[in-house]
C-alpha cells in the first residue's frame, strides 16, 4: 500500500454517498491488513509477531559488535597463552550500553590428570573475567566464561578484546581443541 490520498467534497458540493464511501473504503482496506513500510513511522514500536518474512541476523543481531570463530586446535599450554584467532577488535559506539563479552572453548584437554585450566578474557593485560576447569582425566571438556562491562568500564571507542587459556595446577599440557568463539555484543 502507497500513501494514501483521498478526495473528499468540498462545502457547497452536491454528495452523494459514494463521496464517503469510496475514500472510508480505500482506508479500511488498507488498514486491515494491507499497511506497507511506507505507512509506519520509523519510531513505531512494532512487535516482532508482526513483521512478515524471515527473521534474519539483520533483524536480531543489531547489537552484535564481533565475532571470531576459530577452528584449529591449540597444543601443549602451559603458561599463559593468548588462543590464536581468538581476538577481536569492535567500536563501542557512544550512547552508555553495557557490553557482554562470551567466549566458548568447546574442547579442553590435559594430557594427564587434575590439570586446573583458567580461561580469561582480557582487553590488553587487564583481565576482565574468567572461568576454569579442573580436569580430572584426559577427556575433553567444554570451557565458557562471561563477563558484562559497565558503560564506565567499556566507553566508546575502539577496544580489542581476547581470550587467553593456561593450567594453573598440574602437570603436562593443556589442548584447546577446534571450534572455539569470541562474540562480542551490547545489551
Amino acid at each position: 500500500m502507497a500513501t494514501i490520498t483521498v478526495s473528499l467534497p468540498a462545502d457547497g458540493d452536491t454528495v452523494d454517498a459514494a463521496d464517503y464511501n469510496t475514500p472510508i473504503t480505500t482506508i479500511v482496506g488498507d488498514y486491515n491488513g494491507g499497511i506497507t513500510n511506507d505507512n509506519i513511522s520509523a519510531s513505531a514500536a512494532i512487535v516482532s509477531s508482526k513483521l512478515a518474512g524471515e527473521i534474519t541476523n539483520d533483524k536480531i543481531l543489531t547489537n552484535l559488535l564481533g565475532k571470531v570463530f576459530y577452528t584449529s586446535n591449540q597444543t601443549t599450554i602451559t603458561s599463559e597463552v593468548d588462543l590464536t584467532g581468538l581476538s577481536v577488535t569492535v567500536t563501542v559506539p557512544a550512547g552508555g550500553r553495557y557490553v557482554k563479552i562470551s567466549g566458548l572453548l568447546s574442547g579442553v584437554a590435559g594430557s594427564n590428570a587434575n590439570n586446573k585450566a583458567v580461561l580469561t578474557i582480557q582487553e590488553d593485560a587487564t583481565v576482565l573475567g574468567f572461568s576454569y576447569l579442573w580436569l580430572s582425566d584426559v577427556y575433553a571438556s567444554s570451557l565458557y566464561c562471561i563477563c558484562v562491562l559497565t558503560p564506565a568500564q567499556a566507553a566508546a571507542g575502539s577496544h580489542t578484546y581476547k581470550l587467553a587459556l593456561e593450567r594453573t595446577n598440574g602437570t603436562g599440557t593443556l589442548t584447546n581443541y577446534a571450534n572455539s568463539e569470541l562474540i562480542v555484543e551490547l545489551i
